[in-house]
């Protein structure tokens, strides 16, 4: 959601604000079938894509993942690409302000500095292996920050409504996009039914707080 949000690729938008799965949705473009013919094969290998190419992995990594060809993965890498058009020039733009500045801020005001690497030229300066990895850093950056700011901001709601009720629920534990809590049978439903409305507070705090106007679904999964 971040991606799609700060790249402002239409294909990505679009799949998202229609409630599609994501993975079958590029399984369906990049292989060209209806959605409802995608297999569990190819939604597999599309989240590969997803998850690698939004931050513009390489065909060689690509191959790795999948166990295919290099021949094979810079097909599908292409056909990836071409799905989602914008998505690299937005990256190139990012890579391009990061060689100029050495410095990238988020959205929610959190800042990262990166290496001069032009003043490294002894390891390939931009070009070697450390350069490389520098880009791949700053493009990551924008969108793994937007989405670790948003789970934060989730955290700070739940643990204020728990607070307010006074309930013996605990948060456990927070990895990644997840959130455990340790519930009482007695409060589980309450719990549940406080979840469903986090998003649209997340929405609302990052509209108020940061002048952000998420215009894309934040989806809450309750398991």
């Amino acid at each position: 959601v971040w991606a799609a949000y700060l790249n402002g690729d239409r294909n990505l938008r679009r799949a998202l604000r229609a409630g599609n799965d994501i993975h079958v949705a590029t399984a369906s473009l990049i292989f060209d079938v209806p959605l409802r013919r995608v297999t569990s094969e190819q939604r597999q290998i599309a989240k590969t894509c997803n998850f690698l190419l939004i931050y513009l992995g390489s065909e060689y990594r690509l191959a790795d993942e999948l166990h295919i060809s290099v021949g094979e993965a810079t097909d599908i890498r292409e056909r990836w690409l071409e799905s989602y058009p914008r998505v690299e020039s937005w990256a190139s733009e990012i890579i391009r302000e990061v060689k100029t500045k050495h410095e990238l801020w988020s959205l929610m005001g959190r800042r990262r500095r990166f290496p001069d690497m032009s003043l490294y030229e002894c390891i390939g300066g931009w070009e070697g292996k450390v350069g490389r990895h520098v880009t791949k850093q700053a493009v990551n950056f924008p969108v793994q920050s937007g989405a670790a700011d948003t789970n934060y901001l989730a955290l700070i709601i739940l643990n204020n409504w728990i607070l307010k009720k006074g309930m013996k629920c605990l948060i456990i534990q927070a990895t990644h996009d997840e959130i455990v809590f340790d519930c009482p049978n007695n409060e589980i439903e309450a719990l549940k039914k406080f979840l469903t409305k986090v998003p649209k507070c997340v929405t609302m705090i990052l509209s108020r707080r940061f002048g952000i106007k998420m215009d894309l679904p934040l989806i809450l999964e309750v398991k």
